[in-house]
């Protein structure tokens, strides 16, 4: 990457689950890319994170 490149983004979710101990929260494993102006792949990255679940973000509303 250079300056000045034109860098996109895309984002996948490729897995999800529930905390087998924790059942309020939840696990996102997402996929991330960014390209360059000519379509090249740049940077890549696969992470988790965790999130609560809707029904516990509710009912902390």
């Amino acid at each position: 990457v250079l300056a000045g490149d034109q860098l996109t983004g895309a984002l996948m979710v490729v897995a999800k689950r529930l905390s087998k101990s924790k059942p309020q929260l939840g696990f996102v494993t997402m996929r991330s890319e960014l390209f360059n102006q000519r379509g090249e792949s740049v940077f890549e990255l696969e992470n988790s994170v965790m999130f609560l679940t809707r029904d516990a973000a509710g009912s902390q509303a």
